[in-house]
């Protein structure tokens, strides 16, 4: 099996897509230089209909995936999760190791309330996924879908991660766990504070770890970040200009040189939230919990 120079992606673009439908959906695009597998049963698609591989290579994908959080979707629409794509697929399939390499992956989202997008992205991300099936004698609680991936994380920190994911549940569940190194406070703004009137200004992430799992549809753990030298501002209402009062108090309570401050890692997902939205959810809300001065973290 060999592919080159595939994409999928919808037929408008990413900003008319999330302006113009009525409903919210995930956008969702992808390209690819190269598909490949040396071991893919072509025999058995043809006479079996099963989809059989012992290892199937993707070469430098580009993912774009985005979500306007300030739209509604369709009454009784649920967005498809893992579990539920594998669980309903109409044939076998049994993929030993998925390996993806030097992959990047973009995840844009337009907040409930004010005008910014938060953007998380991935780049020179190598990533295996072993045990990708729906034979129920292989997949279990105790035999999942098992994800490792090696990214740099927003253009600065590594990130090393690794997730667990049975695929054949009911509902959707899985556990994660990562380290993340060394990256500037101003990256932060871009993922967890877009819409809020204050801003880390300065400052340095050392490393952050994390652990996590999810069960029916609650992201709870716990985060552990090491930095130095953090500095917030804090503007007012229309973001025009800086509040002296605010600011005062809001680096009076975060000490500048914390080698271990603990965060809890807590979100509740809605019916409407995509897997995607449920993961960042987890971890946005333990940087918050982590980073930021506790009067503060609501308005975020």
């Amino acid at each position: 099996l060999n592919i080159k120079n595939f994409s999928f992606s919808p037929t408008i673009e990413e900003n008319e897509f999330l302006d113009h439908l009525r409903h919210r959906k995930t956008f969702f695009s992808m390209t690819s230089r190269e598909l490949k597998s040396n071991t893919f049963d072509f025999y058995e698609l043809y006479n079996s209909h099963k989809v059989l591989a012992k290892k199937i290579v993707i070469e430098s994908p580009e993912l774009m995936i985005a979500e306007n959080l300030k739209k509604a979707r369709v009454e009784g629409k649920i967005p498809t999760m893992p579990n539920t794509l594998v669980k309903e697929m109409p044939f076998y399939m049994n993929i030993n190791q998925l390996e993806v390499h030097k992959a990047d992956i973009v995840y844009n989202e337009r907040a409930k309330k004010g005008s910014g997008t938060g953007t998380v992205y991935f780049t020179d991300s190598d990533v295996i996924i072993e045990n990708i099936t729906n034979d129920t004698t292989l997949m279990s609680r105790n035999t999942p879908a098992v994800i490792r991936a090696h990214t740099q994380f927003m253009n600065q920190g590594s990130l090393s991660m690794i997730m667990t994911m049975p695929l054949l549940e009911d509902t959707f569940s899985c556990e994660y766990q990562g380290v993340l190194g060394s990256m500037d406070a101003e990256v932060i703004n871009e993922m967890i504070i877009p819409n809020a009137n204050l801003g880390l200004k300065k400052g340095e992430v050392r490393r952050i770890s994390f652990n996590a799992e999810i069960e029916k549809g609650v992201a709870t753990g716990e985060m552990l970040a090491k930095y130095r030298s953090f500095k917030v501002e804090v503007y007012s209402q229309n973001k025009k200009r800086k509040t002296i009062l605010g600011s005062f108090f809001s680096n009076i309570l975060i000490p500048t040189n914390n080698k271990k401050r603990k965060g809890t890692i807590y979100y509740e997902a809605t019916a409407a939230d995509s897997f995607m939205k449920i993961i960042w959810g987890g971890i946005r809300s333990g940087l918050k919990d982590t980073l930021l001065p506790g009067f503060v973290v609501n308005k975020v």
